[in-house]
């Protein structure tokens, strides 16, 4: 498929979704963007892609990226992983960085783990003001046993971010549970931001929870 009839499909997709209700009023309807199609719109991107969504708010049009890049050391193995979550604005027919949350993980010589919950990423819109928030969670971990990682769930609207930090609950075979303590920006605390505290404490219930079964 050649570059004008992909952005004939996604833009007949996104039409599709605006005329439908999402099953959740707050939601915005986006658009899945498989990580084979992403050069098309010629985004600055490092790392494996592994969400791309499409979204129209009252801004505009937006894309979100999420990405993953590991960094071996000389000796082959890896002790770095970067995340980061890229927020673009198209105008003028061209795409702009809006956002970046960039996080990450240095871990010589132990094990190491970061990734996103691709899954748990969700487009908003909970205060009814016309502009997307977007919600997103990763875990990161270094260590050399059974320890809990470090969670974070974070929103941004624009210019504005706020977060949940804390760790795993790891639930053991047969024994007490270990960590699942978190702790929110003081901001989500205020009356106003209610539905932002009550929208990532839900994202982090479906995180923070790890099985070990050994």
């Amino acid at each position: 498929m050649n570059r004008s009839a992909n952005t004939l499909t996604y833009s007949a997709c996104f039409l599709l979704l605006l005329a439908c209700q999402s099953s959740q009023a707050s939601e915005l309807a986006s658009v899945t963007i498989p990580a084979s199609d992403i050069g098309q719109f010629h985004l600055e991107t490092s790392g494996k892609v592994v969400l791309g969504k499409k979204v129209n708010d009252s801004l505009g049009e937006h894309i979100l990226l999420l990405t993953e890049k590991p960094r071996a050391s000389p000796n082959g193995r890896i002790e770095h992983i970067e995340l980061v979550a890229a927020y673009y604005d198209q105008a003028d027919g061209k795409w702009a960085p809006s956002w970046t949350i960039k996080d990450g993980v240095d871990c010589p010589g132990l094990d190491i783990a970061a990734s996103f919950f691709a899954g748990a990423t969700t487009i908003t819109d909970l205060d009814k003001d016309g502009k997307a928030e977007v919600t997103v969670a990763y875990k990161t971990f270094c260590g050399g046993g059974v320890d809990p990682s470090i969670v974070k769930v974070i929103l941004r609207q624009g210019k504005q971010k706020f977060a949940i930090r804390g760790e795993s609950l790891i639930k053991f075979k047969g024994q007490e549970p270990m960590g699942g303590t978190n702790k929110a920006d003081k901001a989500l605390l205020e009356s106003d931001k209610a539905a932002f505290k009550r929208h990532m404490d839900k994202v982090w219930q479906q995180v923070y929870v790890e099985v070990n079964d050994r």
